[in-house]
């Protein structure tokens, strides 16, 4: 990552290239390979997993904000992807 990089909320970049300097939340993908949107159902499913490993829930409020978030950054989502 160059220093100042942003990446949102939900994102699974990988690859070996630097990533741009903004990556909009629940993108998944990386430089070489391209960005796609991240499906919300499998970010909830991860997240939920994730959290179970800390004996955390994820709760419906969880749930809300981050179906919120995702739903509120479609169009930075199609910009920066295309």
């Amino acid at each position: 990552f160059n220093t100042g990089t942003v990446v949102g909320t939900c994102c699974n970049l990988f690859g070996g290239d630097f990533p741009p300097r903004y990556v909009p939340p629940f993108s998944w993908g990386g430089p070489s390979a391209g960005f796609n949107a991240y499906r919300l159902d499998k970010a909830l499913s991860v997240a939920e997993r994730v959290m179970a490993r800390r004996e955390i829930p994820l709760t419906e409020k969880d749930r809300t904000l981050l179906t919120t978030l995702f739903d509120q950054t479609k169009r930075e989502r199609a910009t920066h992807h295309e």
